[in-house]
């Protein structure tokens, strides 16, 4: 079964999420938006036996979404987003990374 991982539990009701596959949170409650260092060894550690189905809820600091989309980008090549459609569902969206992107000169 897939997991859906969310970046942060603040106590939110995320039970419709559940038909996308296991919740699981990587932090839970407040949480320090200059951390990124550790939310990156937090989230290595919980990201470490995903797999190419499993799912990103969008939710909490856009700096621990930002932290979880590189991981799984870098591990997987996509990324599978669960996105709430504002009523009583999750939509999910997958964002494949399979184009290089260039190079920029100074």
């Amino acid at each position: 079964m897939s997991k859906v991982y969310i970046p942060n539990d603040s106590g939110q009701d995320f039970t419709p999420a559940e038909i996308f596959g296991t919740l699981v949170p990587l932090t839970v409650g407040t949480q320090n938006r200059w951390n990124l260092r550790g939310h990156y060894h937090t989230f290595m550690q919980e990201l470490s036996d995903s797999s190419p189905d499993d799912f990103l809820v969008v939710v909490g600091l856009a700096t621990q979404i930002a932290v979880a989309t590189g991981i799984l980008a870098k591990m997987h090549g996509q990324v599978n987003y669960l996105l709430f459609d504002g009523k009583h569902s999750y939509r999910d969206y997958t964002l494949v990374f399979d184009e290089v992107v260039p190079e920029t000169t100074s």
